[in-house]
């Protein structure tokens, strides 16, 4: 084997492992980041909240306006320990990303379980234009039973 059949060999060898790298990297951009542990509560925190992922479900499966469906939003003040069925708020920014469009924020719901969301600030549908943003504010409910982990909220648009 000559010098510059190696030296093509290596080259595509390299491609390869940088494409892969570009793929694996990319799955871990885009994807939920959902921050668990198996490490109980403690008996003065029975509800600890490590993280706060949205979820958003778009009526087209190109559209990302408010960004990807899935995000992980964390924030000061996590983890947030709290009593079994004691109340809290959190909010979040929406930015409308899209060019000369609008679309509405149908419905905004907490869909991890045991949690109850109590309100959410501004009331929905609430519409938007390109280039606007929304601050969104949820109050919820902690659930009876323990929990450790990150909340999921769900958030529904056309």
């Amino acid at each position: 084997m000559s010098g510059g059949e190696r030296a093509v060999i290596v080259v595509v060898i390299l491609i390869g492992v940088i494409v892969i790298a570009a793929v694996v990297g990319g799955f871990y951009y885009y994807s939920s980041i959902a921050r668990t542990s198996t490490v109980p509560p403690s008996s003065s925190s029975p509800v600890v909240i490590t993280g706060i992922n949205l979820e958003i479900s778009y009526a087209f499966s190109s559209d990302n306006y408010f960004g990807p469906r899935s995000q992980s939003l964390g924030g000061t003040g996590m983890p947030l320990s709290l009593q079994n069925g004691q109340s809290f708020y959190y909010s979040f920014k929406l930015i409308m990303g899209g060019l000369y469009q609008s679309h509405n924020i149908d419905s905004v719901t907490l869909t991890t379980a045991g949690f109850t969301l109590m309100s959410v600030n501004p009331s929905l549908p609430y519409s938007m234009s390109s280039g606007s943003s929304v601050t969104i504010t949820i109050t919820a409910q902690a659930p009876i039973s323990e929990f450790y982990g990150a909340v999921t909220i769900s958030v529904t648009t056309h």
